[in-house]
């Protein structure tokens, strides 16, 4: 218990911090690894969630690539719902259709996956997706998705 009170009073500071950056960012990503799943779920996403959405900007909420990769060998990764920004570079098929169906990701605004390698079945399953209902940017920069796959995401509902 002695050590889950320090990890969440360092966790408290690092939320309060008066000017959010990418640093501070780093150590809350930090601090979060201290934290089982199960506690982190029951206590510290809401907790976490709620502060960060008040006051940190999504650009600086990005996804940590060992949580990413810890997610995609199919462990759990909880803290993947605290992310508003997800950047990868590399990423096949069956791991975006993993990434598209997990409730962690419900937050993300930002997604960039560039040089992935991905077709226009991405596309079909990132404009099929609920996990990117409130996205504000798409990057799927050097995929061949080609003419057809951009006037899909083009004509999306969900890029209106």
């Amino acid at each position: 218990m002695r050590h889950t009170d320090a990890a969440f009073g360092e966790l408290r500071a690092a939320l309060q911090h008066p000017v959010p950056s990418e640093s501070q960012w780093l150590r809350i990503c930090d601090v979060l690894s201290n934290f089982s799943s199960e506690e982190f779920e029951s206590t510290i996403l809401p907790y976490a969630r709620h502060q960060l959405d008040a006051s940190w900007p999504s650009r600086l909420r990005s996804t940590p690539q060992h949580w990413l990769d810890t997610f995609l060998r199919g462990d759990p990764a909880p803290q993947l719902a605290l992310c508003t920004r997800l950047w990868r570079s590399r990423l096949n098929h069956a791991e975006l259709r993993a990434l598209l169906r997990s409730s962690y990701l419900d937050a993300l605004r930002h997604v960039e996956l560039v040089s992935c390698h991905l077709d226009h079945r991405a596309v079909d399953a990132l404009i099929d997706s609920k996990t990117l209902l409130h996205l504000e940017t798409l990057d799927l920069s050097f995929n061949p998705i080609g003419d057809n796959g951009a006037k899909k995401i083009a004509a999306s509902s969900q890029s209106a």
